[in-house]
């Protein structure tokens, strides 16, 4: 392989590459959802945890969150993603958890 056939090919992958980039952010910031909070998984350290989101086609999420968000949910609270975005939303907060009361 000469000098200039090695520079194409290395040129491609670098191409191939970066479509494949493009094409996996595309996927995230183009797409919406909605779905309910299934788990809710908090960091032992640092500040970003994540929350298993399932949709209405028994699909499942994982979205990466900040510490501070994922202390306000609790589970089966329905988050949502609009299209062209990349931040998530709540739009409906699950009733309180119905236990046993004690007097």
């Amino acid at each position: 392989m000469t000098a200039k056939q090695k520079q194409w090919a290395r040129l491609a992958i670098l191409v191939l590459l970066l479509i494949v980039a493009v094409v996996w952010k595309g996927q995230v910031y183009f797409s919406s959802w909605q779905g309910t909070v299934t788990q809710i998984v908090l960091p032992e350290s640092g500040e970003n945890g994540y929350v298993v989101v399932r949709d209405d086609k028994n699909r499942y999420f994982r979205v990466t969150l900040p510490k501070t968000q994922l202390t306000e949910l609790r589970e089966g609270d329905k988050l949502g993603k609009d299209r062209f975005t990349l931040g998530v939303k709540i739009l409906e907060k699950a009733p309180p958890p119905s236990g046993p009361t004690i007097h």
